[in-house]
């Protein structure tokens, strides 16, 4: 058999279809996306006590504040057509969960938790335009950052660092390696490449 009849499988293995409401397909597709970063942040969620307040609700009911806004986001710059990235997506929730003066020290979302469904929603849309979507999600690769866990920070031997706990000063720091890890050929893929290659 050939490989190209198995990517549609190997894709919604990766990245699940759920049903949702009345959006269009691509738009569910890009909840979709979101869905599996936060499932893929909820792997630290011992230590995103923070993160956590923000994706479940009390009495039963759900709030996805995190995963709200991304998708809100990511869907407004879809339809102007403006390109998104990594720092564009980290700054917009930083903005709203950890640098707003309106939030309480107790509620600001932990960077690490930021960083980490910013960049695996990246990675997922990036893998949906390659098989998927037939109007690809305008995506700058060359400012996608590579998504930190602790597979990437031991393979670079950061064995000191944790994602979940993470700052902004060492993630950058991190995210500086990672472009000087890269090949002169690597480079215009921007730090997601690592990941594809290292993970």
């Amino acid at each position: 058999m050939e490989q190209k009849h198995m990517y549609g499988f190997l894709v919604k293995t990766a990245i699940p279809k759920n049903e949702w409401d009345e959006r269009n397909e691509t738009e569910k597709r890009i909840r979709d996306a979101i869905w599996r970063a936060h499932r893929d942040t909820l792997t630290g969620r011992f230590q995103l006590k923070r993160y956590i307040k923000y994706t479940t609700g009390g009495k039963g009911e759900k709030k996805h504040d995190v995963t709200d806004h991304l998708y809100k986001t990511i869907i407004d710059c879809h339809k102007k057509g403006c390109a998104i990235y990594s720092q564009l997506l980290i700054d917009n929730l930083s903005n709203r969960f950890i640098d707003n003066n309106e939030v309480k020290d107790d509620d600001k979302v932990e960077f690490g938790a930021i960083q980490k469904i910013v960049n695996m929603t990246l990675k997922y849309l990036i893998i949906l335009n390659a098989f998927e979507f037939d109007n690809p999600i305008n995506i700058d690769e060359s400012k996608c950052h590579c998504p930190l866990d602790s597979i990437i920070l031991e393979k670079l031997e950061h064995t000191e660092l944790r994602w979940t706990s993470i700052s902004k000063g060492d993630y950058d720091k991190v995210q500086e390696e990672i472009g000087k890890n890269l090949s002169p050929e690597e480079k215009p893929e921007g730090n997601i490449f690592y990941d594809f290659k290292y993970w």
